[in-house]
């Protein structure tokens, strides 16, 4: 990505689109045409970056095997920064991105509550269903919303 900075706080995401402008900086004002605009291109990217593991020799072909119980309680005791450091070495688009949604969500939730939340929800649905189904799933659990 390029000239990112990522805060995941109020401000959440800074990221140039394709067309120059940053993402998600501050919605205040912002038309929901353009949020959801912005929502779907950055879903693009994490596709994009699925399909390049997908397309990855590297990657193993075959299922991971169950954890043992030393590996899981490995896991379980790992903290949630660990966790995502882990993730962004290996999906950093998808895990940036996962987080910026999150906290558009929030942003959303403060301007206008759930209703806010579904109308952008909708808008990024009238684009690609796919992009609308990825967010749905990124905001469960933030102020009531349940995917």
């Amino acid at each position: 990505m390029r000239g990112e900075k990522f805060d995941f706080g109020l401000v959440p995401f800074v990221h140039k689109s394709a067309k120059g402008k940053d993402m998600f900086l501050e919605i205040h004002g912002l038309p929901d045409e353009r949020i959801a605009a912005d929502v779907v291109e950055l879903f693009s990217k994490v596709s994009a970056e699925r399909k390049a593991a997908a397309n990855d020799s590297s990657f193993p072909d075959t299922v991971p095997s169950p954890l043992s119980a030393a590996e899981m309680d490995e896991v379980l005791g790992k903290s949630m920064a660990e966790k995502l450091d882990a993730d962004a070495k290996v999906k950093p688009v998808a895990t940036a991105a996962q987080w910026a949604v999150r906290c558009l969500a929030f942003q959303l939730l403060a301007q206008g509550g759930l209703n806010r939340m579904k109308d952008i929800c909708s808008s990024v649905g009238e684009i690609d269903g796919r992009a609308e189904n990825w967010l749905d799933h990124r905001w469960n659990g933030i102020g009531g919303w349940w995917s």
